[in-house]
């Protein structure tokens, strides 16, 4: 492992650069030869490489008696140098292991980096480096272990950088310190530094730069996934919003921070629970009315793929209420439908949202699943008269329902029993009480909104502590709408594709001695096409529009990134849902077009002639 130590230590000393950048002020540099600095710097950055902290020690120590002697500006930054010096090399040490020199030099190292601290702290005005010559003293202290004094150095330590921050007017060093802080502490005092900014925003009335520039930390920290600081900044952030900005800027700022983390089918969530955290903040301070039809959509579907099933029930229903004319009033009808029956069990309720979406004839999209769900129920509860009628509906359309309800009237004309799994999984949801069960379950689908022919990969966990921590020995079983996959067997995780659209209904059953338990979810695969003009004629020398078009309809597209290939005689490509091209040479082409959010989700393919 001394390889690794090695390496991870040159890391340190380039992260030590990072994190100790020398700035000094205006006034300090006028007396200060720059070229004298970095020649400094280059030489004291050779003593790291080669590992030679203390000849860098005893060379920067005689340096600075030469420079005090003649009364030499340089001093501060020879100091400040001797201070990271010793820091690193009590660094190098304890990644070396080396706890003999360890035990024996850190004490005094230490008392040396705060006295000199001290000392320069109290002779010289706030500036980048006097920053970083406090953040050494603080680092000395934790290493010292010596609680209130490190507690007090960081007190300090912050209040300096924030008054550095509003003398330059940016907040670099500010992240600097943020960025050590981070790697150095915990969330406590990266809570107490933004919160001390945060107010210090507030005192004195910062201009609305200065408190955008917060946010931009909080992206930075995001952007890196470093997810956990970036919620500290925002959550900060968010108090800030209503002093500075209006009420309808404050609501879409807030949006985009919860699209930030919720949710997004397409895309796992950053952070559900903080997402639902800030539409929590919205409709405590503005009100529910404040969120849109799109926010409370997205509100209760992140609720949804987090598990809280109840919670999210009643999201929907606020939309419904709120929304009714929305155009995904269909959308939230049949999840209501699919969590009354497969996570509240309670069919008589999802019937009656199933109905909902059944009352407009022109849904083509999610009536045929929802009169499915209902044949089946009462298929399963005897009502074969009722089951009957909507069967005999279904089957006098087209694709993947019609054939499903020809196969269920059958089973209902010869006397024959419904279909096993079905019957299963009805007893399990609706007539076992499967909430009695001691076996917590979980199912998810990544992507949990899909294309036709994309990948999808779905998850079933299925523990019981009832006997303890040690957990049995399941028995696993899928049904319903396995996808192209079939049958998985007895297994907790298995990969699939969809050929049609619509929603597909998984579930997923655990079985272990006299106890057993189901989960289910529903799946929604969408429908990608490329449109062109009507005529289908491509000419040369003549704007063509090629559109794509997701359907049914999402809120997601916003969140797409659609890049378009066409190659043939001529190679053309462009971006967005809507693309324009011309073209100089005829013959035949092939197109492509890839949607994704960060990495390929679905390819369509397609051909055209361009003709003179």
């Amino acid at each position: 492992m001394k390889w690794f130590n090695n390496l991870m230590f040159l890391i340190c000393i380039g992260m030590m650069f990072l994190y100790y950048p020398v700035q000094i002020n205006a006034a300090e540099t006028a007396s200060i030869d720059n070229s004298f600095r970095q020649e400094l710097n280059t030489k004291i950055n050779n003593f790291f490489q080669e590992k030679q902290f203390v000849e860098a020690i005893e060379y920067l120590e005689a340096l600075n008696a030469e420079k005090v002697a003649e009364e030499n500006a340089d001093s501060l930054y020879i100091e400040y140098y001797l201070m990271l010096t010793k820091t690193t090399y009590l660094d190098y040490l304890e990644s070396e292991e080396d706890w003999e020199n360890y035990y024996n030099s850190y004490q005094d190292l230490d008392i040396e980096i705060i006295e000199t601290a001290e000392y320069l702290v109290s002779e010289y005005s706030v500036s980048g480096v006097i920053v970083d010559v406090q953040s050494l003293a603080w680092k000395a202290y934790m290493r010292e272990e010596d609680k209130e004094a490190a507690d007090g150095a960081f007190d300090a330590l912050v209040d300096m950088v924030i008054a550095y921050t509003a003398e330059q007017g940016d907040i670099v060093k500010f992240k600097e310190l943020a960025d050590l802080v981070n790697s150095q502490a915990g969330y406590s005092q990266m809570n107490t530094l933004f919160a001390e900014y945060r107010d210090y925003l507030i005192e004195t009335e910062a201009d609305i730069s200065s408190v955008d520039s917060l946010s931009e930390v909080a992206r930075s920290y995001l952007e890196t996934e470093d997810i956990d600081t970036a919620i500290i900044i925002y959550e900060h952030y968010m108090e800030l919003l209503a002093e500075h900005y209006d009420t309808n800027e404050s609501l879409e700022k807030l949006s985009m921070i919860a699209d930030k983390f919720r949710h997004h089918g397409f895309s796992p969530a950053q952070d559900a629970d903080f997402a639902e955290t800030v539409y929590d903040y919205v409709q405590q301070k503005f009100g529910l009315e404040a969120l849109s039809d799109m926010d409370m959509l997205a509100r209760a579907y992140n609720l949804e793929l987090n598990g809280q099933y109840e919670r999210a029930f009643e999201e929907y229903k606020n939309f419904v209420k709120m929304f009714p004319d929305s155009q995904f009033i269909h959308e939230a009808y049949t999840r209501l439908g699919v969590i009354s029956f497969y996570c509240l069990s309670k069919p008589e309720q999802g019937i009656a949202f199933f109905q909902k979406v059944l009352e407009d004839a022109g849904n083509s999209f999610n009536a045929p699943f929802c009169m499915y769900e209902m044949a089946l129920f009462y298929q399963w509860n005897q009502e074969h008269d009722m089951a009957r009628e909507l069967y005999l509906q279904l089957s006098e359309g087209e694709g993947m329902f019609a054939d499903l309800a020809a196969q269920r009237l059958a089973e209902i004309d010869e006397g024959d029993q419904m279909q096993s799994d079905l019957t299963s999984l009805f007893d399990l949801v609706l007539k076992e009480k499967t909430e009695d069960s001691t076996i917590i379950m979980e199912l998810t689908a990544q992507p949990d909104r899909g294309i036709v022919g994309e990948e999808i990969i779905l998850t079933g966990v299925a523990q019981d502590f009832s006997a303890g921590t040690v957990q049995p020995s399941f028995s696993y079983e899928w049904l319903r709408d396995t996808g192209t996959s079939g049958d998985p067997g007895n297994v907790t995780e298995f990969k699939t594709t969809y050929d049609t659209p619509g929603p597909k209904i998984v579930c997923f059953s655990a079985e272990v001695a006299d106890s057993r338990a189901v989960i289910g979810k529903v799946i929604w695969i969408y429908e990608l096409a490329v449109s062109m003009p009507e005529t289908e004629e491509v000419k040369t020398g003549e704007s063509v529009d090629f559109k794509a078009q997701i359907s049914p309809p999402i809120t997601e597209e916003d969140y797409l990134k659609w890049a378009w290939t066409l190659s043939g005689p001529e190679e053309v490509s462009g971006e967005g849902k809507e693309f324009s091209a011309v073209f100089a040479e005829s013959g035949s082409y092939e197109g492509q077009l890839e949607i994704s959010n960060g990495e390929i989700k679905a390819v369509k393919k397609f051909t055209f002639q361009v003709t003179e």
